[in-house]
């Protein structure tokens, strides 16, 4: 046998990717964590990070093993989780909110429940806090009658599985050629819904996303070391808004996305003329207003990300 070959590391079942943006005391968490994962060699670890001011980017020196990709800008989660994505090389994608550690068996667990269910594309562990008090949040998908993605779904945690409609984003593994056979995550979402996106891809197409409470992962209260400006708030609440009309275009037809994307501009005009009357946040909200009429989505472009 060739030595070159053999010396030749196999390719890894999963890679974990994580998008990263001024986070760098939870990044450095939750890499630690993902590195003390049984059978690390058969992991990748692939970090994206959207212009981090602080360590974020340079994190590659702590954490030799992981994969640093550095962008020029705040792209959105979707154009970056999209580019992790696509240097991947493994079978199964682990899409990671920096804020989540992982236990050393997650990672397994969930690869072993995607191993033996072939209807299911996607699962995720329960999420708790700090305490270990249940934090998952699953929604319902949107519906014609009601497209704004806030309904919760309760959760009954003694069963072992629980088919769920929306995985909470915050930890969620899936296969790799669904995510692929979808032409990626779409860009128009900008940073917002991509878990619902994939949850309605995927009872679309008549298959499961599960959610297994015995398997859990810690998430932390965010830690900016950047904290967001007024403007840069704005512009992420205009892209969320924004983003439940593009998902009502695309899915309920041309008439559903802008009869909401109407009701979601005069919600905001609205809003900022009330704040300037009172008293409120009225740079908040007439930034927030003005990209939601424009229709800025969450790109790059913001001076403010």
């Amino acid at each position: 046998m060739d030595e070159t070959l053999d010396r030749q590391p196999s390719t890894p079942k999963v890679s974990a990717i994580i998008v990263a943006y001024n986070c760098a005391a939870a990044l450095r968490r939750c890499l630690a964590a993902l590195e003390r994962t049984r059978e690390r060699e058969k992991l990748e670890i692939v970090v994206v990070d959207m212009g981090s001011r602080d360590d974020c980017p340079r994190m590659d020196a702590e954490f030799p093993n992981v994969i640093m990709m550095r962008l020029e800008r705040h792209f959105g989660m979707a154009k970056s989780l999209n580019i992790g994505i696509r240097t991947a090389q493994g079978e199964y994608l682990l899409l990671l909110d920096p804020n989540v550690e992982v236990a050393p068996d997650t990672v397994a667990a969930l690869a072993a429940r995607l191993d033996s269910e072939a209807d299911a594309v996607a699962v995720c562990p329960l999420i708790v806090d700090p305490e270990g008090r249940p934090a998952s949040v699953v929604r319902a998908l949107p519906a014609r009658e009601r497209p704004l993605c806030d309904q919760i779904v309760a959760l009954d945690l003694e069963d072992e599985a629980i088919s769920v409609p929306v995985a909470d984003g915050g930890a969620v593994m899936a296969r790799k050629f669904f995510i692929r056979g979808l032409n990626y995550f779409d860009a128009r979402f900008g940073h917002h819904l991509l878990d619902v996106e994939l949850g309605y891809q995927i009872r679309r197409a008549s298959k499961k996303t599960l959610l297994l409470p015995r398997v859990r992962v810690v998430r932390r209260p965010p830690e900016d070391s950047f904290p967001l400006d007024t403007a840069a708030r704005a512009a992420l609440s205009a892209d969320r808004a924004l983003a439940v009309a593009t998902f009502a275009r695309k899915h309920f037809g041309a008439g559903a996305g802008i009869k909401l994307r109407l009701a979601i501009s005069f919600g905001a005009i609205g809003r900022a003329l009330k704040a300037l009357v009172t008293g409120g946040e009225v740079g908040y909200e007439f930034g927030r207003m003005s990209a939601i009429v424009s229709g800025q989505k969450i790109d790059g472009s913001q001076r403010a990300l």
